[in-house]
């Protein structure tokens, strides 16, 4: 009984990583954009798929941090973008459209959130963060869409 049980926990495992390979060898060839990635979350979620064979734009208004997480794989592109400018929205749609024909993900990981006591904040930092977190959001996504359907 134990041996039917190892055996089909193997199986099993086995199963599971063969779907688990599929899902990466799916990845491979595709186009991404990736917003506020030069650090952070974006930039491990850029650099992944960067290793899986994804071709991605990165954005971020720091050239310098970009150029370094691009350096880490020919995979990689940046676009010196403020995701706020919805003229560097546009720019950044254009690269992907322009390099790589097309856009199969988008991942809007740009985002700030002011780390205060609420008594302290003020309508300026509400702003920020909405213009970031919600704007930013919906325009990258209004203006990904022809590439993306």
């Amino acid at each position: 009984m134990f041996d039917k049980k190892v055996r089909a926990r193997r199986l099993a495992d086995v199963a599971e990583f063969e779907v688990i390979k599929n899902m990466y060898n799916e990845l491979k060839g595709q186009a991404a954009i990736v917003t506020g990635d030069s650090s952070g979350i974006g930039r491990g979620i850029a650099e992944r798929f960067a290793a899986e064979g994804v071709d991605v734009v990165i954005t971020g208004r720091h050239e310098a941090t970009l150029k370094e997480a691009a350096a880490s794989s020919d995979k990689i592109h940046y676009v010196v973008a403020g995701m706020t400018n919805t003229d560097d929205v546009a720019k950044t749609v254009t690269y992907a459209k322009d390099h790589f024909g097309r856009l199969d993900i988008l991942v809007n990981c740009a985002g700030w959130c002011p780390v205060q006591n609420i008594k302290e904040m003020k309508l300026e930092d509400y702003n920020r963060a909405f213009d970031l977190d919600v704007k930013v959001v919906v325009d990258m996504t209004i203006q990904s869409l022809p590439l993306l359907l």
